[in-house]
């Protein structure tokens, strides 16, 4: 297949998934994993092998851990698809009794933010929303106090949706939040 049309067609594949499914990184590993089989002569096995042995020689030692975040990523979607991380929540809602908030500080200040209100539906992503409002703060220059703030509103407002990233979440929308005490 080597120098013919059929060399195209993993990344046609790669190309059409991820308009379709708006998933780009499942996309390309499974366009990748088709030129795989392709070059393997159809034996998931031997593909398999092949994409790791290519992937070590191009990335180098880091391979492991590539294929550890992958299969960790993996898990994670398993937990959140099988309603584990909702049932997390759930338990955790019902014996977790403090709502208590952040602790903010730097060399200078320290303070205490409280939560912001939310009604729990899923809190897969809660974390990653944190600490990226975190860093939008910070990098906005806003005080400790706000910086603390924003990081609690995303969470919150993640935590409001089924999907690990909350659609509604902006930065109008975070701000907005960040009013409310």
């Amino acid at each position: 297949m080597e120098g013919t049309i059929w060399a195209f067609l993993p990344a046609v594949i790669a190309i059409v998934l991820a308009l379709v499914t708006k998933q780009v990184y499942i996309s390309l590993f499974f366009g990748i994993f088709v030129g795989a089989m392709m070059y393997a002569g159809g034996d998931p096995l031997k593909a398999l092998f092949t994409l790791y042995q290519v992937m070590s020689e191009k990335v180098g030692g880091n391979v492991s851990i590539i294929v550890f975040l992958v299969v960790l990523g993996i898990l994670v979607i398993l937990m959140q698809k099988s309603g584990g991380a909702k049932a997390y929540g759930d338990w955790a809602g019902k014996k977790i009794s403090s709502k208590s908030g952040v602790l903010a500080a730097t060399a200078k200040e320290s303070l205490w933010h409280g939560i912001f209100p939310g009604k729990m539906v899923n809190t897969t992503g809660c974390g990653d929303a944190f600490m990226g409002a975190l860093v939008w703060a910070y990098l906005e220059g806003m005080n400790l106090e706000d910086t603390a703030a924003a990081g609690l509103a995303a969470g919150s407002i993640a935590m409001e949706s089924d999907e690990t990233i909350n659609p509604i979440l902006c930065e109008e929308i975070l701000k907005k939040r960040m009013k409310q005490k």
